[in-house]
């Protein structure tokens, strides 16, 4: 019988547990950012996080790239957790407003980020990629592996991004 013992099976699970941990902890907090700064809301963003973390669990991602891969996930559940609140005729009530800021601070700065949020659909989907990973904290070197383009790219791209979303705040506003 050419069967693989038990206690080597043991020991592969808990070899993938624990690099699953590794990448887990690393990845966390700036995937949850990114992803809160799509969908605006914490418990949604939580959720989406969860689910990027899930599919890495249960997919054969690139090891080379495989931050680039889990953001470039995250943003694109994003991006559908967007859509699908358009579609929906009830919005999920957002997460309570902090009791200690004050109401109409907080009335203000809902509205903004919900017009924000607005442009940011209604971009070209790389130039809104490109601004939320720029503004989570990514690197150039970052964006360019989690959006698949050049380096040297990157900082033209920004540019143009950032501009065209100026151009559409203000016509906005």
């Amino acid at each position: 019988m050419n069967a693989i013992p038990k206690s080597v099976n043991t020991t592969h699970e808990n070899i993938r547990e624990a690099q699953f941990e590794s990448i887990f902890l690393e990845h966390w907090s700036r995937l949850y950012g990114i992803i809160f700064r799509v969908v605006g809301d914490q418990a949604e963003a939580e959720d989406i996080a969860l689910e990027t973390f899930w599919r890495l669990w249960t997919h054969n991602p690139p090891q080379k790239n495989l931050g680039g891969w889990l953001y470039r996930v995250a943003i694109n559940l994003g991006y559908n957790a967007l859509r699908s609140r358009q579609r929906r005729a009830v919005y999920e009530e957002r997460s309570r407003p902090d009791p200690d800021s004050d109401p109409e601070t907080q009335i203000e700065s809902d509205e903004q980020r919900s017009h924000v949020q607005q442009i940011l659909k209604g971009m070209p989907t790389r130039d809104s990629q490109l601004l939320i990973l720029k503004h989570s904290g990514l690197s150039y070197k970052e964006i360019a592996e989690t959006l698949g383009v050049s380096v040297n790219s990157v900082g033209s791209l920004l540019l143009r991004a950032e501009q065209e979303f100026i151009k559409r705040y203000e016509s906005n506003s």
